[in-house]
């Protein structure tokens, strides 16, 4: 081992193959301000160079070296082995180039430490402690091992990469960033990012990691299949796929800071296990690509502000889609899906679903399966598809369909539509101006409060109007239509159907075949139609209308009320230049008894009308009204 020293001038000393302590001062001395520019090279060996109080180069060379600037700008340059270095005051260079695990301390001033060439650090500590303010790459690679690497460059005020990433290598690596923007590739192994301040670019690459992006706006880049846990901290930060990527948990909820998710055309999926996805935090989500899908198993999505796009596929799945126009596909097996705020559409497939649409306008179909669906606020369309379904509209305009199966359909509040489709069905209008259609098999329609329309389609179907001036038509069948309050218009169409206008002044029409009428409290028209039919007006002043004539046919008015009631006539003829007497003499009015009940028969053409608690010296021309 050597002593090697300077003088008070400007000194070139070269140390030997053995380990050496190389001094730019003279043995005895100070390194103050009176010393020179010095250089001094360690050569082979693990040695010590000590530069004085002037502009110094210490050069390690090989060897674990310690090189000590001291005062004046120096310039420290390690070559191979672990070195440690310690600038002193003044503005101080560092040079590393080859593979080693360095340790530095700046000292006062502005140091930097600059690269020489492709190199890579196990340990790579820059805090504060080690007062170095700035790295600069100088276009080379910086990496770590394929260990566990530690990189802290936090103490450094300034990074320049000349377009390059910091490359961590292979391992379970831990970095901590500047307070500038850091650029860091992860690779292989579960990393750890720490941004601290600044716009942070880091790739993650396969492995479980984390990260923090400290203060800016960041961007974590992920691709493969494992799980990363995010802290975005200030700044609007971004999630990013770098590829296609499969996860079993994807946790993006305001407690990450995360504010978008960007897939960037790639695939997002799910594993065949229970899946948990939660974008709650993200104000943005862009696509421009598939949905996420969500694969086998029982999984768990909530979405965010904005439109989301997931596939649910297999297993009893739970799809929350919060706000924005959101699809979402729950696949097959029982799943619970609610699109929340936004113009959403939500598809159930097979399974027994539970379809929420929530606050907007909403396409909503349950498919096969036996399906609850509500639409919530807004003009949604509500599809059933086979099974037993039960739909609610909810308040708005809405359309509803119930397909195959025995459907309960609820219109809610709001002028709605709602169709039954096939198999024994329960429509409710509820509030609102509504059009109900029972389409084929036996169906029950109730048109609640408001002006509704219903219409009996094929079946045996019951039909009442509720509340207001309703329309119902009962189709083909036997059907059973009830007006309720209000004045109604009810036709029953084809079929033996039963016809109750209930209060209001209703017209009821039976149509064809032998029909069965109630006008109910009012004011009310009647009129029978082809058939034997049986009549009552009820209390009120009744029109018992007849326009036609068919031989064999036989009608039946049960509650004539004499001086209240008419009957109305058309296409009476009587004698010519007889007037209306005429017509009445054409009228064969004659007291008889049907069935045990005294009455009139009036018989035109081959028709007979029975006119039940009356005589025919009762019926004069004021009963009758003739057109």
């Amino acid at each position: 081992m050597a002593n090697l020293f300077g003088t008070e001038g400007n000194d070139s000393i070269l140390g030997t193959t053995s380990p050496d302590k190389i001094y730019g001062y003279p043995s005895g001395g100070f390194p103050d301000a009176e010393s020179g520019d010095d250089f001094l090279r360690g050569g082979a060996g693990n040695d010590d160079l000590y530069g004085g109080g002037g502009n110094d180069t210490l050069m390690g060379d090989a060897g674990g070296d310690e090189l000590y600037g001291h005062d004046g700008d120096d310039l420290l340059i390690g070559g191979d082995g672990n070195d440690y270095y310690e600038g002193g005051a003044g503005a101080d260079t560092i040079v590393i180039g080859d593979d080693a695990n360095d340790t530095f301390l700046g000292g006062t001033g502005d140091d930097l430490i600059r690269l020489a060439d492709h190199t890579s650090y196990q340990k790579f500590i820059l805090d504060e402690v080690a007062s170095i303010e700035t790295l600069d790459l100088a276009g080379f690679v910086l990496s770590g091992t394929a260990s566990s690497d530690t990189w802290d460059l936090s103490g450094v005020t300034v990074i320049d990469t000349h377009g390059k990433a910091i490359d961590m290598g292979a391992g379970n690596d831990r970095f901590t960033g500047h307070a500038g923007a850091d650029s860091v590739v992860g690779g292989e192994g579960h990393d750890t990012f720490l941004g601290g301040g600044g716009d942070d670019v880091f790739w993650g690459g396969n492995g479980a990691n984390q990260y923090d992006g400290g203060a800016g706006d960041d961007t974590f880049w992920i691709s493969h299949n494992d799980t990363e846990a995010y802290q975005g901290g200030e700044g609007t930060d971004t999630v990013a796929l770098e590829a296609n990527a499969t996860r079993y948990r994807m946790i993006l909820d305001a407690a990450t800071g995360i504010e978008v998710l960007d897939l960037n055309g790639h695939a997002l999926t799910g594993t065949n296990y229970a899946d948990i996805f939660d974008f709650s935090g993200l104000s943005r989500v862009i696509y421009s690509g598939p949905a996420v899908d969500l694969g086998i198993g029982h999984d768990h999505f909530t979405g965010h502000e904005g439109a989301d796009r997931v596939l649910g596929a297999s297993g009893d799945d739970t799809l929350l889609g919060a706000g924005g126009d959101d699809y979402l596909d729950g696949g097959s097996g029982d799943d619970s899906l609610e699109g929340g705020a936004g113009a959403d559409t939500v598809l159930g497939a097979e399974g027994n679903d539970l379809i929420s649409g929530g606050a907007g306008n909403d396409m909503l179909s349950g498919q096969d399966g036996e399906d609850v669906i509500a639409g919530g606020d807004g003009a949604d369309n509500l599809a059933g598809g086979a099974g037993a379904d039960s739909l609610l509209g909810e308040a708005g305009n809405d359309l509803i369909g119930g397909g195959e199966g025995n459907d309960t359909l609820s219109g809610g509040a709001g002028d709605d539509t709602v169709g039954g489709g096939a198999d024994n069905d329960l429509l409710f209008g509820d509030a609102g101006n509504d059009k109900l259609s029972a389409g084929t098999g036996n169906d029950t329609l109730d048109g609640g409060l408001g002006d509704d329309m219903l219409s009996g389609g094929f079946g045996e179907d019951s039909l009442a109007g509720g509340d207001g001036a309703d329309n119902i038509g009962g189709g083909t069948g036997r059907d059973r239509l009830d007006g309720g309050e209000g004045d109604d218009s009810l036709g029953g169409g084809e079929g033996d159907d039963t016809l109750s206008g209930g209060s209001g002044d209703d017209f009821l029409a039976g149509g064809g075949r032998h029909d069965v009428i109630d006008g109910g409290a009012g004011d009310d028209l009647i009129n029978g139609g082809q058939g034997d039919d049986l009549l009552t007006g009820g209390a009120g002043a009744d029109l018992f209308i007849f326009t036609a004539f068919n031989d064999g046919e036989i009608d039946r008015i049960l509650d004539f009320e004499d001086g209240t009631d008419l009957i109305r006539l058309a296409g009476i003829q009587g004698a010519p230049g007889s007037g209306l007497e005429g017509k009445l003499d054409a009228l064969d009015l004659t007291n008889t008894t049907l069935e045990g009940v005294s009455g009139v028969s009036i018989s035109y053409h081959g028709q007979t009308i029975f006119v039940a608690g009356v005589t025919a010296s009762d019926l004069t021309l004021e009963d009758f009204v003739f057109v």
